[in-house]
């Protein structure tokens, strides 16, 4: 079984997060085999910004929970 056998399977708005320094946009590959009609991405595109600054960033509120706060409301 690969990582993407069920991911046809989700029909959910999809948010795919990531940071410029991390991965970047190179997991939203998988979102995207998805079969959401509502897939969308944040990329924080700020150099040294990685994975773990997703969470532990002094502007990680602005830069990342903000969007994706605005992202769920957006959907209500």
């Amino acid at each position: 079984m690969s990582f993407d056998d069920h991911l046809g399977e989700i029909a959910v708005p999809v948010l795919y997060v990531g940071a410029v320094a991390g991965a970047g946009d190179r997991g939203f590959y998988a979102a995207t085999l998805t079969q959401s009609k509502d897939v969308s991405k944040v990329i924080v595109n700020r150099p040294r910004f990685a994975h773990a600054d997703l969470f532990l960033a002094r502007d990680a509120e602005t830069l990342v929970w903000k969007p994706i706060l605005d992202w769920i409301k957006a959907r209500r």
